[in-house]
């Protein structure tokens, strides 16, 4: 060792006489020259490593015992804030249905969840408020549309029964056929208003229903025999201010198929359809196995009139004439989509 300037590590095994085996043993050494003298320590390795072993052994446990009471609190509070979200729900779903009540919430324990209920229950009181005053408005202006076309109604009837009386007083056919259109024309106008105020609604009119009653009314007033007549209407609803136009003009079609669409030499025919495409097109055919529509014939007030009202809709009309050698008439009306 006379040559040694550093610590030197020496392993080896030894068993003391009370121990029944041997155990490994570290010894440091260490020579100082200027008094020619060794230092030696000894230790058994498993004393040297038992106070870092110790050490771990209660860093596992601190840590584990951290995580266990770490886990436990986030277990608790996202409990308690999974039962406040689902108070905060369970209010939702009351105040969707709407059943008239304020509701309050109990306390969560979060503050903000508190502040914010609480502005919830302010806001529902806001709402059935204001509910309550729309309900109320809207009740009063329902009377007041009812009773607008009710009046209506009834003036139009009253115009409709002068007519009669002073039908019975001329003497002249050309004039009696004027009074009898103008008539015709007034009681399109009033079905409509009859219509919506049976059908208790005054946006939109059911216009299928409007065209089953046109032809019941002139189909009353037929007196020419037997009339082959087939009438296909699918449900379709117009806004009121195009369905009083768009009556006017099917009463001018079924008008004029009731009166010159009527054949002297075969079975009278008369088919009516109206159907409405997925772009909300409305198309409205009628057709007549008549004598057919002559294109040098001046068109009379009725013809001009319809066209004025298809002009006003933006509808296109089509008339084809004559169907066969014998004549016909087939006229397809096409009405768009509302615009603005």
């Amino acid at each position: 060792y006379a040559s040694m300037s550093d610590i030197v590590r020496y392993d080896y095994s030894w068993k003391n006489p009370e121990e029944t085996r041997e155990r490994n043993k570290i010894a440091l050494l260490r020579y100082i020259k200027s008094h020619n003298l060794v230092l030696a320590a000894g230790l058994y390795e498993d004393e040297y490593l038992k106070p870092a072993q110790a050490a771990e052994q209660l860093f596992v446990l601190i840590t584990m015992f951290m995580a266990a009471i770490i886990y436990l609190s986030m277990f608790l509070f996202i409990r308690k804030l999974s039962k406040s979200l689902n108070t905060l729900t369970n209010y939702a779903e009351l105040t969707a249905r709407a059943d008239g009540t304020v509701h309050r919430l109990a306390p969560t324990g979060f503050h903000e969840l508190d502040q914010l209920s609480e502005s919830l229950s302010v806001m529902e009181n806001e709402i059935l408020k204001r509910e309550t005053n729309l309900v109320h408005e809207l009740k009063e202006k329902d009377v007041l549309i009812q009773e607008v076309h009710h009046r209506v109604k009834n003036n139009l009837s009253v115009l409709i029964s002068m007519i009669s009386l002073q039908l019975q007083q001329v003497q002249s056919d050309e004039t009696r056929d004027a009074l009898t259109q103008l008539q015709g024309r007034i009681t399109s106008m009033a079905m409509v208003y009859q219509q919506l105020f049976g059908a208790n609604q005054y946006t939109h009119l059911p216009f299928d229903e409007y065209i089953q009653g046109m032809l019941s009314y002139y189909q009353s007033g037929y007196n020419g025999g037997y009339l082959d007549r087939k009438e296909s209407l699918a449900p379709c609803e117009i806004e009121l201010e195009r369905a009083v136009p768009l009556g006017l003009i099917i009463n001018e079609l079924i008008s004029n198929a009731y009166t010159h669409g009527i054949p002297l030499h075969r079975p009278a025919v008369l088919r009516i359809s109206l159907d409405r495409d997925e772009q909300h097109t409305i198309f409205f055919m009628i057709q007549d196995n008549g004598p057919g529509f002559k294109a040098d014939v001046i068109e009379k007030t009725g013809m001009l009139l319809v066209r004025a009202l298809c002009a006003q809709l933006h509808a296109e009309l089509l008339i084809e004439s004559p169907l066969d050698s014998e004549g016909g008439c087939r006229i397809t009306l096409r009405l768009p989509y509302k615009t603005t």
